[in-house]
């Protein structure tokens, strides 16, 4: 089944979904120890983006406002951004460049680690022999 667009929300929420925290962690080799307690969507179901939230805003400003009194405008940096088309099929969500530092230590996949003099002569274009 397909899954249904997200409403927004001014509301930043945990997100809960185990299946696709499990997909990810697959997908990008995610090692233990990874904060996904500090991922937040704005929306139920698939939201378009999960925000990391840093554990001081998440405990003294998220889980302290109760009562939802604060309209909170951006607490985090956005970590995932949901694919779209048929790149999504195999992992619904890519990493989001803001937030790549956060999660790459965490990372076993999906990664590539290249030398500085390889980076420079890959963006210059090039030939690199990875490997």
């Amino acid at each position: 089944s397909k899954d249904k667009p997200a409403q927004a929300s001014e509301f930043y929420r945990p997100f809960q979904d185990q299946d696709m925290v499990g997909r990810m962690k697959l997908f990008y080799g995610v090692q233990d120890g990874f904060p996904w307690d500090q991922i937040y969507g704005r929306s139920d179901g698939t939201p378009k983006s999960l925000t990391f939230i840093p554990k001081a805003i998440k405990e003294r400003v998220l889980e302290a406002d109760k009562s939802k009194a604060l309209k909170i405008v951006c607490a985090g940096s956005k970590i995932f951004e949901k694919c779209t088309g048929n790149r999504g099929e195999i992992c619904p969500y890519r990493i989001s460049q803001e937030c790549a530092n956060v999660i790459e230590p965490f990372m076993t996949k999906q990664k590539l680690v290249c030398s500085g003099e390889d980076f420079a002569k890959f963006i210059s274009g090039e030939s690199v022999s990875l490997g």
